[in-house]
């Protein structure tokens, strides 16, 4: 547990805030935590939030009963999803909350520094959330559910226990579904009504462009920090071989060295569908990072006005990061182009990064550095950004 967790928690307990925590604590505490608080303390716990320097996301979350709230630590931002009505589910027309309240939340443990379910409503709530909150249940989420209950399986009483045999003997089944685990816990929940948020923030949020020859790790990158970052992303790919235009695809790429082809293809027909593409993110990513693979290279490769045409249509770049490394070890992790080609995009990308305008630029060598040491890089030149921080979060209004 960092300082700064364990600072939080201290503070929730001499301001005697009620609070829970609804998930598997023990198993890992590194990305996410989340909370149940009082409504009736809502105001006290936001005040603590605030004084310990955590900072609110600017998105407005999907349901009014989840709360998002941030800190940095190390590399990377802590989050808090706190609920101050007991509510589980992710459709509008799955939601559901306990018949009895003091079933879920009166047996906890308030000895140790981290308050939290105790028992069979410890398991009740395990099971709640992988029955109603998991888009598509899988076999990772079953497994530690197996063990949050055996973490718990001392706390429970000979009848509880009694219940416990029940429960594992439909979760030890082979191809468990969610309606397997909602049989089980029916009994305690009645449905409940939500509003859903307005998903529409339309605008572009925090853009970071990444570039170069195909084999220094564009996607990968994209990827990894995706998997990394504790909230919403926008990817975008703005690169030719993936449309939203297929029709238009297959006559881009007739264009060979048909002089017509050639002129429609890269004058009307490209920025035809990028523009579209942007506008499809556009939507919804005003407050988000937004990882966007690739760029066409040729407007701004070499002498000609295609830039002009393509920098009305491009986003305004905040973080532009040019991928590269030495050609014999992109040539191994992409052997269906020849070392002479690789060599030839290399220096092409090179020029490129130079003509793209950017708000900041950095270059990153992924044959010498790893994934990992790329990925931190990267989050730490972002999140060094004031405005990356000004576009995804806000101070807590409370």
């Amino acid at each position: 547990m960092t300082s700064e967790i364990k600072n939080l928690f201290l503070e929730l307990n001499k301001k005697k805030i009620f609070y829970l925590v609804l998930g598997n604590f023990e198993l890992d505490l590194n990305r996410d935590l989340d909370l149940f608080v009082a409504e009736t303390d809502k105001i006290k716990f936001k005040e603590s939030l605030s004084g310990l320097g955590w900072l609110e996301r600017r998105e407005k979350p999907i349901y009014p009963f989840r709360n998002y709230f941030f800190k940095r630590i190390g590399d990377n931002f802590f989050c808090l999803d706190v609920r101050f009505h007991l509510k589980f589910g992710f459709k509008k027309e799955n939601l559901w909350e306990p018949i009895d309240l003091s079933i879920f939340v009166n047996d906890f443990d308030a000895q140790n520094l981290i308050r939290r379910p105790r028992g069979f409503s410890a398991v009740l709530i395990s099971l709640v959330r992988a029955a109603v909150e998991k888009e598509e249940l899988k076999e990772e989420h079953i497994c530690r559910l197996k063990e949050k209950i055996d973490l718990l399986r001392n706390e429970l009483s000979k009848k509880e226990i009694e219940k416990l045999a029940e429960i594992e003997a439909v979760i030890n089944k082979k191809n468990i579904t969610q309606l397997d685990l909602f049989f089980l816990i029916q009994e305690y929940l009645k449905k409940t009504e939500g509003e859903i948020g307005n998903k529409r923030n339309f605008g572009l949020g925090y853009k970071v462009v990444f570039i170069g020859s195909d084999g220094t790790g564009k996607t990968t990158l994209i990827n990894k920090i995706a998997e990394k970052v504790n909230f919403k992303i926008a990817k975008l790919y703005l690169g030719d071989r993936e449309w939203l235009f297929d029709n238009l695809k297959n006559i881009y790429k007739k264009r060979g060295k048909n002089r017509l082809y050639k002129l429609t293809s890269e004058f009307i027909l490209y920025p035809f569908d990028l523009f579209f593409r942007i506008f499809k993110i556009r939507r919804f990513a005003r407050f988000r990072l937004i990882l966007i693979d690739r760029l066409p290279g040729f407007p701004f490769s070499g002498k000609n006005f295609l830039d002009l045409i393509y920098n009305l249509i491009l986003p305004q770049i905040d973080l532009l990061i040019l991928l590269e490394g030495e050609p014999e070890k992109i040539w191994e992790r992409k052997k269906e182009f020849p070392i002479g080609k690789i060599q030839q995009e290399v220096k092409k990308w090179e020029q490129v990064f130079f003509k793209v305008k950017a708000r900041k630029k950095i270059r990153l060598n992924t044959t010498e550095k790893n994934v990992n040491e790329c990925v931190d890089r990267i989050l730490n030149e972002v999140f060094s950004d004031d405005k990356s921080i000004n576009c995804l979060f806000k101070k807590i209004i409370v």
